[in-house]
């Protein structure tokens, strides 16, 4: 009788675990909690105010410094131009939610194998990149001189 009274309570105590339930927000797998990281990230990037009077208004968030092939988090592998006070809206949006990313070791979007933060300046009142910078001197010249 005791082997009959443990088993139904076994049972008891697991049903429920598989499927019965709604899933709690920590239930998300890795690569969901990856992705959603990355949407939360680069739509408040793309909502960004990028308004400006001058140079000193804009800044440029992310940005990665590669020659190695990475993964970046960000709309633009060499960063994203915005305000000052859009950067600290994107900031106070993401939260620590970078971090989490980078623990996760996610790795959504492309991959850029040759990338350096940009040039950001105040064109026609908006933050905007200008210029690109590269792992490789500029200007490459691959062709024969002479005629």
């Amino acid at each position: 009788m005791r082997c009959l009274a443990i088993s139904a309570l076994v049972v008891c105590a697991c049903d429920g675990l598989y499927g019965d339930r709604a899933p709690d927000a920590g239930d998300a797998s890795p690569a969901d909690e990856c992705q959603a990281i990355y949407d939360r990230v680069t739509a408040a990037v793309r909502t960004a105010d990028r308004s400006c009077a001058t140079v000193d208004d804009c800044t440029l968030r992310g940005g990665v410094d590669t020659c190695d092939c990475t993964a970046f988090l960000g709309v633009a592998c060499n960063g994203d131009p915005m305000s000052e006070a859009g950067n600290a809206a994107v900031a106070a949006a993401i939260g620590d939610a970078t971090a989490r990313y980078d623990q996760l070791g996610c790795e959504i979007g492309g991959r850029v194998c040759d990338c350096a933060p940009g040039i950001v300046d105040c064109v026609g009142g908006q933050c905007a990149l200008v210029g690109d910078r590269s792992c490789f001197p500029q200007p490459i010249d691959a062709g024969v001189d002479g005629p």
